[in-house]
């Protein structure tokens, strides 16, 4: 709620895009689940409750998070944010924690995606720019389109640990700046609260 508070939205607008961090401190406390799956699983779908209408959700599990949070200003969601808002930046560390960042960017299309390792042992190094960039947007890379409307300007994404294994997540960076040598890159390893996997979330289109 405070999220969606201050980004001070009208009742018709929605959020073009939601960066959830979960602490791995859940997959030993789930919240009010009986598994640790079940309560990550819970994550985008108890975000569309809040937010009706949001399409993309990415981010991972994590050892802390970074967030703030509001220490003074207008409680009552209808008062419009007033600039002088104060807000404190905490960084919590083996504890529970969500932080949770929402964007709002009508003008703006995000995608999703999401790479397999066996998607990567069907290319090399060698391989075109749309080769690679066929991992991103699929057949979509072999069309006139993509030369314009699929061109990345920027692109964030999270890797399981296991990923970096054998250098698969090194060459995925590489193709991927290979097909996008103007985009950028940024995101992180999701991280897990013991031996195994990370967990990721990613709403990809049907």
């Amino acid at each position: 709620s405070q999220a969606l508070f201050r980004l001070g939205l009208e009742e018709s607008q929605v959020p073009s895009l939601a960066l959830v961090f979960v602490s791995t401190q859940y997959s030993i406390s789930p919240l009010g689940s009986t598994s640790s799956t079940d309560s990550l699983s819970a994550i985008v779908p108890k975000l569309r409750s809040f937010i009706p209408g949001l399409k993309t959700v990415v981010g991972c599990t994590c050892p802390g998070a970074v967030a703030t949070t509001m220490v003074s200003g207008p409680a009552d969601p209808a008062i419009p944010i007033q600039r002088n808002s104060q807000h404190k930046v905490e960084e919590v560390e083996n504890d529970r924690v969500v932080s949770l960042t929402l964007f709002y960017a009508p003008e703006i299309e995000f995608r999703t995606f999401s790479i397999t390792e066996d998607d990567m042992s069907q290319i090399d190094l060698d391989s075109s720019p749309e080769k690679w960039a066929s991992l991103v947007v699929g057949n979509q890379a072999n069309t006139s389109e993509f030369a314009g409307a699929y061109r990345a300007s920027a692109m964030i994404m999270f890797a399981d640990p296991t990923f970096k294994r054998d250098g698969t997540l090194t060459n995925l960076l590489t193709g991927l700046d290979f097909a996008y040598p103007s985009a950028i890159k940024l995101g992180g390893l999701a991280s897990a609260s013991g031996p195994g996997n990370g967990h990721m979330f990613c709403t990809l289109r049907r």
